[in-house]
């Protein structure tokens, strides 16, 4: 026997629809049209259309842009009115362009002013339990636990961010462990320059009191008898306590928990910030520190304009430095 005859190839929809109208000669001849090709392989024709659409939007969008202007925006400006604030902002806008640029000569006394409300300004940095090295002087002095407490060790750390303060407050939370002291500083210049507080007990048995201890070192030295403050509490081991200082002009007030522990006024130093110290066998324990002042209707009011300062030169920045980059 013969190989079987082949078998008819699978008609389309389009043919079998197309063959009813045929006879059944002309059905077995017909071939069914090609499919039309698909519009992405096309000769060009669809891209030159879209563009075409593309140009006439964007050409709506101009003729509706110079109608706004011609009908709307232009009468509105033509008036006395809005050609005053265009004036006044013209003003406005080359006082600071010409302030802030190095070429003028208000430049230094601009410089000077910023200065001077950079200091009157509000300010606050807080700590809470990490340690940044590149905040303190001395980051070996503070130990990070993993119970959020940071432990003093001996020696003298300041925080880098106050440096330069002269009027704060500065707070703190402490515990004062068996046998331990609890120590800080404020006004510190530098590690050679500073009021030195301690919290801590002395006396021994029945006489044993808790005070605070303050010292005036200058140039290195203790500048001046050690002052002791009786505590209106006895310390308790363990226990939380909320510390405050204000440093005002020539006044230091301390106040631990809210109540009032010591107050004096001494000019040796007027400016400086905060730190801890800690003497062997301290390891007093720390957190959430915390170094604001100026807060006040003025100094928040500096401290809002420098931050919209910040929002319109920032940008101006960048786009300097991107358009030396590409020269």
């Amino acid at each position: 026997m013969g190989a079987p005859p082949p078998a008819a190839p699978a008609l389309s929809r389009h043919f079998l629809e197309a063959s009813k109208l045929l006879a059944p000669l002309d059905a077995s001849c017909y071939e069914p049209p090609l499919p039309e090709p698909p519009l992405e392989h096309d000769d060009g024709v669809r891209k030159t259309i879209e563009e075409s659409q593309r140009l006439s939007r964007r050409r709506r969008w101009a003729t509706l842009a110079v109608i706004a202007w011609h009908e709307i925006v232009w009468p509105a400006l033509a008036t006395h009115r809005a050609k005053k604030w265009m004036g006044a902002g013209l003003v406005l806008a080359s006082l600071y362009f010409a302030l802030h640029s190095s070429l003028s000569p208000l430049h230094p006394a601009f410089e000077s002013l910023s200065q001077r409300l950079d200091e009157r300004s509000y300010f606050l940095s807080e700590e809470n339990s990490q340690v940044r090295p590149e905040a303190w002087s001395n980051p070996a002095v503070l130990e990070a636990r993993q119970d959020g407490w940071i432990e003093l060790k001996p020696g003298l750390s300041l925080y880098r961010p106050s440096t330069t303060r002269a009027d704060y407050e500065f707070a703190f939370e402490g515990l004062v462990r068996r046998g331990a002291a609890l120590g800080w500083v404020v006004r510190a210049a530098d590690e050679n320059n500073y009021y030195a507080f301690k919290l801590t007990r002395q006396g021994k048995g029945k006489e044993k009191r808790s005070v605070l201890v303050r010292d005036i070192v200058a140039g290195g030295a203790v500048a001046a008898p050690e002052k002791t403050f009786p505590l209106p509490f006895e310390l308790e081991e363990n226990k939380l306590y909320r510390v405050r200082v204000h440093a005002i002009g020539d006044r230091v007030t301390t106040m631990i928990d809210d109540r009032g522990v010591s107050s004096f006024a001494d000019p040796t130093h007027r400016l400086g910030g905060i730190g801890f110290l800690g003497d062997a066998g301290d390891n007093g324990l720390v957190r959430s520190l915390s170094v604001s002042g100026n807060d006040d209707t003025t100094g928040r009011a500096i401290y809002w304009m420098k931050g919209f300062n910040v929002f319109v030169h920032k940008p101006l920045a960048a786009g300097n430095k991107s358009a030396a980059g590409g020269h």
